[in-house]
């Protein structure tokens, strides 16, 4: 539920920008129709139920990373000044299939990370505390509707002989204000005390509320302020909305109204409203709220010139286009410069793919003058990107690139220190993913490259090339996958190993040995099962996290079968750790430990033997992944 509720917060957060934004257009489209106001509520809407946006230039809102970066505790909550290294560190299992005794550093990490589970399990427990009690106020108020309305009779007569007969219109005496109540056969509600020259009128709303749906519109609306509850904007956009929808309703009566018909309406309006000022779950009613802005407008009602509708469906468009996106992510890709380096390009851990066909870098922080290049590592013409580019601080460098192509970043700087230094490059408009295995030809590209990249920049007074030295060829890292996982039940018999390769997909097998024995298996039985599958929608979240989706998973045998082999008794089941898995979390080695919730890293059995300096200690040495419907845990095998 933390994770929801994170989930709902950062949502809420970026839907402000939303509200904030009709809240300031209302006043402005006093002569638009009345139901542009209603759409841009729906554009609240979609947006508070959307989980995912996109990018676009044009964005007012910010960035996911900034809007994230404001949750405190968050699994999102980014940290782009380092990234995880590729080099991975191999994990202590016990050798009996039980934790080692946890050190002091791994204790004080426990806590922290305790505490910081604490407060978001807290703030999730109230959030669903107030969904429930928003449920049961709603709840209670329906049911005293309907024990009033419980002796209404329909309607069955004509009214000043303009009125006909219908099943949707009843009386009743213990209500003061005619209402529109129900969902799937809906009734208008009319109190026994209504003039009858005012039945017409009052119909005429209630109906035109029945044609437009507003009674279904504001029970979403009201659905969506029980979950975003906590966010004060929610309850004025919910307000506001409510107010909308009376005032379009009474444009719609009113359009084809003469001007005394439109003086009788509002007489009828205020006849029939009530003192009610806070708006929740009510339906739909003749006489709610804003009774008198309602009346102005109605007096004051001109047919809305085209040019107004025209300009008002272009503001609707814009503030779409603003405001139902996000700015684009700005990634740091961080380089490492060796000491006393020699020259020579140096290559990113991360690899890029650009979502256009241009690829846009700044040089960000630690960054000097220096030169950068791409190396291709998924791309059609992997010899189209040779050569390297003068980057200087302030001054963008734009490359013409195949869209959706892979590659890493290479600097060439000058780090006369004696210690290694890291440098960052921003790039926008990016899909990023962990470091690949570099190309078999990878060596040879580099030198080549780097000797084509040299001669624009080189001294006029070097020595010529012939006679220098060979440059020392460079390796990029190393691939880490596949990674191999193990979720350990706590039994030294029982787990699920996992192999998880760099497109997603993986194979495990999860087994479960029983000390049991009987007639043909004499060796024992064991509960197993062969299993392979793909994790989709694989996105970095943080410098550290990757969320994936599982798409689907096989099993080799159905559940409950059976068989015997070399004396043992195999029964077919399911893998420990997936079960219930829709949302997966991938954490990189460097992953503070306190950014990891308890939950998940109870299941790491090498916690215990992590005996390192402090400062290590505070880190994941490891990759781990959380299945985070019920925060069980796989961690990396010793390879």
């Amino acid at each position: 539920m933390a994770a929801i509720f994170t989930k709902l917060w950062s949502m809420s957060m970026a839907a402000s920008w939303l509200i904030a934004a009709v809240i300031i257009l209302r006043p402005l489209l006093k002569k638009a129709p009345k139901w542009i106001n209603c759409l841009l509520w729906g554009l609240v809407a979609v947006r508070l139920v959307c989980p995912v946006s996109f990018e676009s230039a044009l964005s007012l809102v910010p960035s996911e990373e900034a809007i994230n970066a404001g949750i405190a505790g968050s699994f999102m909550e980014p940290d782009m000044d380092s990234k995880a290294p590729l080099d991975v560190r191999p994990v202590a299992l016990g050798t009996d299939g039980n934790p080692a005794p946890e050190d002091e550093a791994a204790a004080e990490a426990a806590g922290e990370a305790g505490a910081d589970s604490l407060w978001r399990n807290a703030a999730a427990a109230i959030w669903i505390i107030g969904m429930i009690g928003l449920w049961g106020y709603a709840l209670i108020r329906y049911l005293r509707l309907r024990r009033t309305v419980s002796e209404a009779v329909p309607l069955g007569r004509s009214v000043s002989g303009a009125v006909p007969f219908r099943e949707d219109v009843w009386i009743c005496d213990g209500i003061r204000s005619p209402f529109l109540s129900g969902i799937i056969r809906p009734r208008i509600y009319i109190s026994s005390s209504t003039e009858e020259s005012q039945i017409g009128y009052i119909l005429a709303h209630e109906r035109a509320h029945l044609k437009r749906r507003d009674h279904w519109w504001k029970l979403i609306g009201f659905l969506l302020l029980t979950v975003y509850w906590f966010h004060p904007l929610s309850w004025a956009a919910y307000i506001l909305f409510c107010r909308d929808i009376e005032l379009a309703c009474d444009e719609k009566v009113i359009r084809r109204l003469g001007e005394e018909e439109k003086r009788l309406y509002s007489k009828a309006l205020l006849s029939c409203s009530t003192q009610r000022r806070v708006v929740l779950a009510c339906p739909p009613a003749f006489g709610e709220v804003g009774v008198k802005r309602r009346v102005m407008s109605i007096l004051g009602y001109r047919k809305p010139a085209f040019w107004a509708v025209l300009l008002s469906v272009l503001i609707c468009l814009i503030v779409a286009v603003c405001f139902l996106t996000t700015s684009p992510k700005t990634w740091q890709i961080k380089v490492t410069i060796p000491a006393d380096g020699d020259g020579t390009f140096c290559y990113s851990e991360e690899e890029i793919s650009p979502k256009g066909n241009t690829l846009t870098l700044y040089a960000g922080e630690g960054m000097e003058d220096g030169e950068i290049r791409l190396l291709p590592v998924e791309a059609s013409q992997e010899n189209a990107y040779d050569e390297a580019f003068y980057l200087t601080p302030g001054m963008p460098v734009k490359i013409d690139v195949e869209k959706g192509a892979w590659f890493k970043i290479g600097v060439r700087t000058q780090n006369p220190s004696g210690e290694d230094r890291d440098v960052y490059l921003s790039v926008e408009n990016v899909e990023v993913r962990i470091a690949s295995e570099a190309p078999e030809d990878a060596e040879e590209e580099l030198d080549s490259g780097g000797e084509a990249a040299e001669s624009p920049q080189r001294d006029p007074a070097a020595v010529d090339r012939d006679t220098e030295p060979e440059p020392p060829k460079e390796t990029p890292p190393v691939s880490p996958f596949p990674i191999e996982f193990l979720f350990a039940t706590g039994a030294s018999s029982a787990g699920t190993t996992l192999t998880l390769n760099q497109d997603g997909s993986f194979s495990g097998k999860h087994f479960d040995h029983e000390n049991i024995i009987g007639e043909g298996y004499p060796n024992g039985a064991c509960y197993i099962c062969y299993f392979s599958g793909q994790f989709e929608d694989i996105q970095q979240i943080d410098a550290h996290t990757y969320s994936m989706t599982l798409g689907e998973i096989v099993t080799e045998r159905e559940k409950g079968e059976e068989w015997i082999e070399d004396g043992v008794l195999y029964m077919a089941t399911e893998p420990a750790g997936l079960e219930d898995g829709k949302e997966f979390l991938l954490y990189t080695p460097g992953t503070p430990l306190d950014e990891l919730s308890e939950d998940f890293l109870s299941w790491w059995m090498g916690r215990g033997s992590y005996q390192e300096d402090e400062e290590s200690a505070q880190t994941l040495p490891c990759y781990g992944l959380q299945n985070v419907a019920n925060g069980k845990g796989f961690f990396q095998r010793e390879r």
